[in-house]
């Protein structure tokens, strides 16, 4: 479910890149789901640009590129400027090629910069 706020975002995209307003759907409807945009975290925004569009969007690079321009564009239009800083980032860039070049390479290239990005707390034996 696409939520007011999203649709006026689509629609302003839309405008002018059809194709692009398409594929940044497909990328709200894959990052948010049924949430609303308040919703989606870093962590999710993360995971989708250096591991999701490279291992489940079965895409050519292009495409694949296209579709994190189009979520970048759908993200600043809400003003989520730091998601779609994530989206345009020469680091999610390079991780994409990684994935180009095998898959074990562009996992562990997602893997080292997930894990340098801290979202996720570190695991600690003595803390409960």
């Amino acid at each position: 479910m696409v939520h007011k706020r999203v649709e006026a975002a689509l629609a302003e995209i839309s405008r002018s890149d059809p194709q692009g307003a398409e594929d940044a759907r497909a990328v709200y409807d894959w990052i948010a789901g049924e949430s609303d945009v308040e919703a989606i975290g870093l962590s999710r925004v993360l995971r989708f640009a250096w591991y999701d569009v490279s291992v489940k969007w079965m895409m050519s690079d292009q495409e694949r590129r296209d579709v994190l321009t189009a979520g970048a564009a759908l993200f600043e239009a809400l003003g989520l400027d730091s998601y779609a800083s994530v989206l345009r980032s020469s680091q999610t860039s390079e991780i994409v090629d990684a994935y180009s070049r095998s898959y074990d390479v562009g996992l562990a290239a997602f893997q080292k910069a997930y894990s340098a990005a801290g979202i996720d707390p570190p695991d600690l034996e003595d803390f409960t």
